[in-house]
């Protein structure tokens, strides 16, 4: 994890920076032979505890950029949590 890319839970493009990092990780690992990796869009769904369907990544896209985050006020992740972990692959 490159922490000098991560933002604050409730940085207003976090979870499209979450997503971004979540296509990353997934390509890597896919281009890796992994067959277990999960999909751009599973592992985002996982990660950000959201349950984002559509059914192409326009949409799916759409849907996170209009998300809004929220502040729960708690400092720990959870489902709530607004979260961008800033991976670099």
């Amino acid at each position: 994890i490159d922490v000098s890319q991560s933002v604050e839970p409730t940085h207003p493009h976090g979870l499209e920076f979450l997503f971004r990092d979540c296509r990353n990780v997934s390509q890597f690992f896919q281009k890796g032979g992994v067959k277990e990796a999960l999909s751009e869009r599973e592992l985002f769904n996982a990660v950000s505890g959201l349950n984002i369907t559509a059914d192409n990544e326009a949409d799916f896209l759409a849907e996170v950029t209009a998300t809004p985050c929220k502040d729960d006020g708690d400092a720990r992740i959870s489902a709530n949590s607004c979260l961008s972990m800033g991976l670099s692959c």
